[in-house]
């Protein structure tokens, strides 16, 4: 078959698109009887408790390394736009066993990646209907094509049974092993089970997701090394990502050029700070749409990704750099020991006998958020690191640890210092050692 249909058709997307939603209490696992049948105050399962898949002998197996989180941790409530951010820097999309109310949603052994292959305008429509309401979904996405997210193993979700659905007697099972499984009576073998939708489109209780035109992809082996989810944005060699197209989709401008600002250091850094490998080609041609700027600059409702073309305004821009530039920089960074040394002397005089290295200890560092030149010619001359987090580092030769409150305030004349010289913000953050 060709490609006409995409043309043709409004109702069709060659895309798929993993919805990006706040964190709920209620997407969490959490046990609600205790050995004797009666119902506690609800106890959360710690989501490292939770494996990303079972294999053949009925092991359980967690693929997530843990200081991933370590590198941008999320809070409990953290709102969809904090969540798709991580999910960017970290480079791929975790897996989930689709926990609502407590309970998983997804049958079989493997967890999975879940996309909509609704089309844009059909998205942006649902995101504002149902966000509204129940608090699930927004108008955050990551896009991918869905050929090449077929080929990494995704398929399309089967909702419903043509029979009554029978959930397994645990009792009888040997080997094979899950949170929920279907019964054999049911004709879903195993391996197909992480499809399965519940749906009951009559009778009293109506069950229906079927407008969420819902794919998803598996966790059932380790081809992604550590990998407890899908490479989006992770070096191809290392971890076989499967995409040469992304698109990632906020709600505003001002998140887009955010965005847009958080692609320029993950490229800048080339890995997160934990070490895993970005793929800096697709980095830089990866594409950011706002919900505000498609609405604003078509005149056709019916926004498609098949009709949008990404312009130079989409994608991320590093500042080019001249030589002049590059000397200036390593010449301020150099004077910034004297700034250093005369803050560090007149806080001693002016606080005589404090101990410079008494507790808190902790590594004070001068930080920025701005991608100018001058951050750019940092980088270039390896005075700026940014980790894959949303802030460079300065490599400044006065390195600071000990007394945190001496510190801030000695390394704050270092940051006014180089505001001064650069016309940008510069700022101390503070690492508790």
């Amino acid at each position: 078959m060709n490609n006409w249909g995409w043309k043709e058709r409004r109702d069709l997307s060659s895309w798929l698109i993993h919805f990006v939603h706040g964190r709920l209490p209620g997407a969490r696992p959490y046990i609600d009887e205790d050995i004797n049948g009666k119902l506690p105050e609800i106890i959360y399962i710690d989501e490292s408790d939770i494996p990303s898949y079972f294999d053949e002998n009925g092991n359980d197996i967690f693929l997530d390394t843990p200081y991933i989180d370590d590198d941008w941790k999320l809070a409990d409530n953290a709102p969809p736009f904090d969540v798709l951010k991580k999910i960017v820097h970290d480079g791929f999309i975790q897996s989930t066993w689709a926990f609502r109310k407590g309970k998983p949603t997804i049958y079989g052994p493997y967890s999975a990646v879940c996309f909509t292959e609704m089309p844009l305008y059909a998205l942006i429509d649902y995101a504002k209907k149902r966000g509204a309401n129940r608090g699930y979904v927004g108008g955050y996405g990551i896009a991918v094509r869905r050929n090449e997210a077929y080929g990494a193993g995704a398929r399309s979700v089967i909702y419903g049974l043509s029979g009554d659905r029978k959930e397994a007697n645990y009792a009888s099972l040997t080997c094979v092993k899950g949170f929920r499984l279907l019964d054999d009576s049911c004709g879903l073998g195993i391996e197909e089970q992480f499809r399965y939708v519940h749906t009951q489109l009559t009778g009293d209780k109506i069950v229906d997701w079927t407008f969420e035109r819902e794919w998803r992809l598996p966790i059932k082996d380790d081809r992604w090394g550590s990998k407890a989810g899908l490479p989006i944005l992770l070096d191809k060699e290392e971890y076989q990502t499967p995409f040469n197209e992304v698109v990632i989709i906020v709600n505003s401008n001002r998140e887009k050029e955010e965005m847009l600002n958080q692609l320029v250091m993950m490229y800048n850094s080339g890995s997160t700070e934990s070490g895993s490998q970005y793929d800096l080609d697709l980095i830089k041609k990866t594409g950011v749409m706002s919900v505000e700027q498609l609405e604003n600059s078509t005149e056709d409702t019916l926004i498609r990704l098949e009709s949008i073309r990404v312009s130079d305004n989409d994608l991320l821009k590093i500042p080019s750099v001249t030589n002049e530039t590059l000397h200036k920089v390593k010449d301020v960074i150099a004077s910034t020991q004297k700034v250093y040394d005369d803050a560090y002397s007149e806080f001693m005089n002016s606080n005589p006998g404090f101990e410079a290295y008494s507790y808190p200890i902790s590594h004070v560092k001068v930080c920025t958020n701005d991608n100018t030149e001058y951050t750019q010619a940092l980088v270039e001359s390896n005075l700026a690191n940014a980790y894959g987090e949303n802030r460079y580092y300065i490599d400044v030769p006065c390195y600071f640890i000990g007394n945190e409150y001496m510190g801030k305030i000695v390394m704050n004349a270092v940051a006014e210092y180089l505001m001064k010289m650069f016309d940008q913000k510069f700022y101390v953050h503070v690492i508790p050692d």
